[in-house]
This record gives C-alpha cells, sequence and structure tokens, in this order.
C-alpha cells in the first residue's frame, strides 16, 4: 500500500541527515531489543541434535548501518517517515553455551561474529515539534526480512564441523528479527530533550502516520481501482 502514498527521492543531504540520525540510534537505543529479542528466539529453537542454547554475552558493535538509498512517504505535517536501503558489516559479537542432546554436562562455547546484513529500514519521525531535535520518537521498523549472514565456530574447530548450527542461528536471528521490528512491529525510541507522555509512547508501539495512511488507502481499495506507484528510489554508489 505505501506505493499508493506520494513518494520522493532523498538527495545526498537527505541521506547525510538520516545517517546521523541512524549512526546516534545504533547501537546504544537498538541493543537492548536486539539482545532481548535474541535471547527469546534462542529459547525457542527446537531441534533434536540440543537441548538448550544459552545466550551468555551479546555487544552490537560501535559500526552503523550505511545508507545506500532512500526515499520518503507524504504522511501530513505532523511526522516524516523514510524507507531507507541499508548495508551493516555490524562489529556484533555473540558468545553461546550449546547443551546437546544426550549428554549430561557437557557445554559446547560458541562465538558468532562477522553478523552482516542488507534491508530496508523504515524510520518514521513522530510528531514534529519545533524544538531540537524537531521529533518526539523515533519509529524503528524493517520493511521485509532481511538478509543475513554470520560467522560461527565452536570451541576447538569451524562451523563446517557442525553445519546445523549455523542454519539453526541464522533462524534464531531472522526470528528475533521479525518478532521485535518487522513491519508494522517497531521499536520506539524516545527524543533527548523532547517530553512525550507514557500514554503517547504507548500508543506508537501499534499506530503512526504511516500505517494510518496504509490502512486507509487499502480501505479505499475495496472500491477503487488501485492507485500507480509513485515512488522514486535514489541510489548511492557504494563506496565498497
Amino acid at each position: 500500500q505505501e506505493a499508493s502514498l506520494v513518494a520522493f527521492a532523498l538527495g545526498a543531504p537527505g541521506l547525510l541527515t538520516l545517517q546521523y540520525v541512524v549512526d546516534r540510534l545504533t547501537p546504544k537505543k537498538l541493543a537492548q531489543a536486539a539482545e532481548e529479542g535474541l535471547r527469546g528466539a534462542l529459547r525457542d529453537v527446537k531441534n533434536p541434535r540440543v537441548r538448550k542454547l544459552e545466550l551468555k554475552k551479546f555487544e552490537l558493535g560501535d559500526v552503523s548501518p550505511k545508507m545506500v538509498a532512500a526515499r520518503a512517504y507524504d504522511v501530513g505535517p505532523e511526522a516524516m517517515a523514510f524507507d531507507v536501503d541499508v548495508k551493516w558489516a555490524s562489529a556484533t559479537a555473540v558468545d553461546l553455551e550449546v547443551y546437546p542432546t544426550g549428554t549430561r554436562g557437557v557445554v559446547v562455547p560458541v562465538v558468532v561474529r562477522n553478523v552482516k546484513f542488507q534491508g530496508t529500514l523504515r524510520v518514521i519521525m513522530a510528531p514534529l515539534v519545533p524544538d531540537g531535535p524537531g521529533y518526539g520518537a523515533l519509529l524503528v521498523s524493517l520493511r521485509d526480512t532481511p538478509k543475513i549472514g554470520l560467522d560461527v565456530r565452536v570451541a576447538g574447530g569451524e562451523i563446517t564441523r557442525v553445519p546445523w548450527l549455523r542454519a539453526e542461528l541464522e533462524k534464531a536471528v531472522l526470528d528475533a528479527v521479525g518478532e521485535t521490528m518487522l513491519w508494522p512491529r517497531r521499536i520506539v525510541v524516545p527524543s533527548e530533550g523532547v517530553s512525550m507522555s507514557a500514554a503517547a509512547l504507548k500508543d506508537f508501539e501499534t499506530s503512526d502516520p504511516l500505517l494510518a495512511a496504509e490502512r486507509a488507502i487499502k480501505g479505499s481499495l475495496r472500491d477503487a481501482t488501485p492507485a500507480s506507484d509513485a515512488a522514486v528510489d535514489v541510489v548511492v554508489a557504494d563506496e565498497d
């Protein structure tokens, strides 16, 4: 439904502004939500080879996602909404303990490094206010399921000795992302310097101007011809 909204491309200055916002959002603001989501996903892993996967250490690192393309949606004067394509070669460090099935007292240490991410962040700034930084809260989602990659090692050898574990961990990461941030789920980050009530922040967990516009369009399409796609993407060359 977003494609039916009036959208416009962001040039380099707009991308720089969003990069500034995301640099300050990551990792401190997202680390807690990411850790909680991963811890829950590991608890839910069902595999006959393992009794339990336990998270022992989680550090998101200090490397921010790199913006490569963006578009903005017209959601009225009270908010700004963006889809931002990002690539992220993160400095995330995860340490796990694996408890194999059929053993007693055996714990296998596992480390996860070089987590790579490619996907589209949806960032909504609302409500817009005259005082700095200009918005009351950031609502951060993933528009679609992202692509991820990660390096996994077990004590004494490479993951090729237990290839099933890599697949389980990749699935756990995607499950954690889906439960936490996959649109319309979102992380709500209050801005510093703008006071918002707890009730207003709670409302943002389930509603926002872009989601309201989507629902309005969906309702109108029941009796009308779908509008044409007015969204335009701008791509910035990857320097890597």
